[in-house]
């Protein structure tokens, strides 16, 4: 979220940016898009390109939408019929054992070894305050 909060953030500078202000947006855009890209989660990709869907809808003509909308609909869906298998099967721990993902979830659910990495903040907060209040 915090990706693509900074991605906006920083596409929506462009009108107001000179040559080698818009370079630079470049720049740090193309790092932020290294970021949700390596994050290899569909929904960070998905809400990064609605978002900047968004951004581009608010910044074109009005003229321009109706057709910017059948352009990319007739661009978009036979694009997701083909990668649909592929899309819908990807998996981000491609590398990661059987062994490994038991393990991961073994220690999430026991708070005495620290692994919090996989709960939500609040979840870990709390596993984290029992582990101090039993030792």
């Amino acid at each position: 979220m915090y990706l693509s909060a900074g991605l906006f953030g920083v596409v929506r500078w462009w009108p107001h940016l000179n040559r080698l202000g818009r370079g630079v947006m470049i720049g740090i855009a193309g790092v932020i898009f290294l970021g949700v890209y390596f994050t290899l989660t569909r929904s960070v990709w998905l809400g990064a390109g609605l978002g900047l869907l968004l951004i581009i809808w608010q910044a074109i003509p009005k003229s321009w939408r109706v057709p910017m909308v059948v352009a990319m609909v007739l661009a978009g869906v036979p694009v997701l019929a083909m990668k649909w298998n592929k899309l819908n099967s990807f998996k981000r721990d491609a590398n990661v054992s059987q062994h490994d993902m038991e393990q991961s979830v073994k220690n999430a659910a026991n708070p005495g070894h620290g692994c919090l990495e996989d709960l939500s903040g609040l979840s870990a907060l709390r596993l984290w305050i029992r582990s101090i209040q039993g030792s």
